[in-house]
C-alpha cells in the first residue's frame, strides 16, 4: 500500500495574474511522484464587422429567446453588387449548440427555382448551393429552427463567398441565442 501512486487533480485559476507580455509559468513536484499538468488559456477577441464588398450576407433570428422545443425562424439575405452575376456562391450558417434544422424548409426552397440548388446539413452547419446570383435579385432564405433544450449559446458568425473565387467573402455577425 506505501508504493501505491494516487492521482489528484488541482485546477489552480491564474486569472489574477493575467497581464499583457510574456509570462513563465514553473511546476516543482515535491518527492518522487510524476507530475503531468495542462496548461489552457482563453482569451475574448471582439468581432469586427467586415468591410462590405460586393457579396453581403444579413443573417437574423425571429426570436433569439425561446422555449425549449418550440422554433426560431433564422432569415439569411445574400446580395450582389457586381455588374455581371455572382456564380456559384456558398453560404455557411453554422446551427446553434442545442438547436436542431427543420429540414422541411430547405426542401421548399429546393423546388423555388429562384432558391437553392442544394443544401447540406452536417458539421454544425447548413451549407446552401446556389448556381448565380444577380444585383437585382438578392436571394432570402428562411429556416425554422428547434431549440433541443434549455441553453444560452452564440452562433458563430455565418459566411458567404464565391465557389471559384473564395476570396471574395462576407461574414455576418454572431447571435447570442437562448432556449429558456
Amino acid at each position: 500500500a506505501a508504493n501505491r501512486r494516487h492521482c489528484s487533480v488541482e485546477i489552480v485559476d491564474l486569472r489574477r495574474f493575467a497581464s499583457t507580455g510574456k509570462h513563465t509559468i514553473e511546476l516543482k513536484s515535491t518527492g518522487d511522484a510524476d507530475v503531468s499538468y495542462q496548461l489552457v488559456t482563453t482569451h475574448w477577441v471582439p468581432w469586427k464587422t467586415p468591410e462590405r464588398g460586393s457579396l453581403g450576407l444579413d443573417v437574423s433570428y425571429a426570436s433569439t429567446a425561446i422555449a425549449p422545443g418550440s422554433t426560431t425562424l433564422l432569415k439569411a439575405r445574400l446580395t450582389w453588387s457586381g455588374k455581371l452575376p455572382a456564380v456559384m456562391p456558398l453560404v455557411e450558417i453554422p446551427i446553434p449548440p442545442s438547436f436542431d434544422v427543420e429540414t422541411d424548409d430547405l426542401e421548399a426552397l429546393l423546388k423555388d427555382p429562384d432558391g437553392i440548388q442544394r443544401y447540406t446539413v452536417g458539421g454544425g452547419k447548413i451549407t446552401l448551393y446556389v448556381t448565380a446570383i444577380r444585383a437585382d435579385k438578392p436571394l432570402t432564405v428562411g429556416v425554422r429552427l428547434r431549440a433541443l433544450r434549455s441553453a444560452k449559446v452564440v452562433a458563430p458568425a455565418s459566411v458567404a463567398y464565391l465557389y471559384y473565387e473564395p476570396e471574395v467573402r462576407t461574414e455576418s455577425a454572431p447571435v447570442l441565442v437562448r432556449a429558456l
